[in-house]
């Protein structure tokens, strides 16, 4: 079974249900199968009915598994543990489970709002957003703000996507581990401005 990693908030995401789709740029042989019109899940990386494992960092003891959650309930450093990346996760210690629905190609900045509600954000009432440091203007007199994480709030859902998922991943200094682990920065040819093709992968959540 293949694994997949999200980050915190995407994790939050998949626990609470809210996120049920997620996208990724095609690499530069995928893009060759992809100009050569081929049907997208015949040269993706996951396939539609694939079920997947969630990758996560956790902590590991001599009889059990812990994730972040486990934290707020319990005082973990009383406990004999070491951490894990989420690198590190194999199948049998994983918590989340997701079924690939559907996968399509299409170009990152073809999302439509309800894609991006899929994607994982929500409406939140509007009380006291402020200006955000001054990046941008004071929200208007409306009762709701798109967000991802509860506390940032946008006008509309193509911008939580592209300031508060997107980028966050692939924007410029965003930092990734490379295919021998080590942390490199993005150098943005993969931004929002870049404007990307995308596999959009739609998924279900499934028990083992």
């Amino acid at each position: 079974m293949q694994g997949i990693t999200f980050n915190d908030q995407g994790i939050k995401g998949i626990e609470s249900g809210a996120k049920c789709m997620f996208r990724e740029p095609l690499n530069e042989l995928e893009m060759r199968h992809y100009n050569s019109w081929l049907k997208e899940d015949c040269f993706s990386k996951y396939q539609v009915g694939e079920v997947v494992y969630v990758k996560e960092e956790f902590y590991e003891t001599e009889k059990a598994y812990w994730y972040e959650r486990d934290i707020v309930k319990y005082d973990i450093d009383t406990l004999h543990y070491s951490k894990k990346a989420a690198s590190e996760m194999q199948e049998h210690q994983a918590r989340f489970f997701l079924k690939i629905k559907s996968i399509k190609v299409e170009r990152l900045q073809d999302i439509s709002e309800e894609d991006c509600i899929k994607e994982g954000m929500y409406k939140k009432e509007c009380i006291d957003w402020g200006n955000r440091g001054g990046e941008y203007p004071p929200m208007p007199t409306q009762d709701y703000a798109f967000t991802v994480n509860g506390k940032d709030g946008f006008l509309n859902a193509i911008d939580c996507f592209k300031d508060d998922i997107w980028n966050k991943i692939y924007g410029k200094g965003a930092e990734y581990l490379d295919e021998d682990g080590e942390v490199q920065a993005r150098d943005g040819t993969l931004d929002w401005d870049s404007n990307p093709h995308v596999f959009v992968y739609e998924l279900e959540r499934v028990d083992n």
